[in-house]
């Protein structure tokens, strides 16, 4: 081998030594690259999935919280419901009293009204209930109250204000029913949360 050959298999050598040793460092960034990008692909996966876990709990809360509002409305209708059937119904009895438990009632209302008022006033009712008003105020001989011409739109019951118009005491079944609605509303809640 002359020495143009041997300087040529050293070079050669040194050469392929060199290619190898890039070969193996461009290899070894290769796997350190493909180790790194492994890690921060499971750790974006990592991050999607806990997001994902995150965003679904937070849409099962919405749907639970919806649902929840949903039903507490879906029962306070019900219990609208039945309140309004209750003052409905009880309206309507009140409208079908027998004539004398009526007269007893109208001549309640009005010594109720006139000791709240205790002076000098004046009675309005409804068309229908005209004669049994005037009957009751002169069977308690209640000689300060005068009835008015004036009729109410009202189920039954009466108004009585003073003849100066500074005290007013609304004593209708309608207004009656509104002042026990808390009571019967207590009632009612309570009938249907058994």
């Amino acid at each position: 081998m002359s020495s143009t050959e041997r300087t040529l298999a050293k070079v050669s050598e040194e050469f392929l030594s060199e290619v190898k040793t890039e070969i193996s460092k461009a290899k070894q960034d290769i796997i350190q690259r493909i180790d790194r990008e492994q890690r921060e692909v499971a750790e974006l996966v990592s991050r999607v999935v806990e997001n994902g876990e995150k965003q679904a709990e937070s849409l099962k809360r919405q749907i639970v919280g919806s649902a929840e509002i949903e039903a507490r409305n879906y029962q306070l209708k019900v219990m609208e419901d039945a309140f309004t059937d209750v003052i409905d119904k009880a309206i309507e009895r009140i409208k079908n009293l027998d004539e004398e438990r009526y007269k007893d009632a109208i001549s309640r209302m009005l010594l109720e009204a006139y000791e709240t008022i205790g002076k000098e006033c004046v009675v309005y009712c409804n068309k229908e209930d005209r004669s049994i008003v005037s009957s009751s105020i002169r069977k308690l001989k209640l000689s300060k109250v005068s009835l008015s011409s004036e009729h109410i739109e009202s189920s039954g019951g009466i108004i009585v204000e003073s003849k100066d118009k500074t005290i007013r005491f609304d004593n209708t079944v309608e207004a009656r029913m509104e002042r026990m609605r808390q009571e019967l509303r207590k009632e009612v809640s309570s009938i249907l949360t058994l």
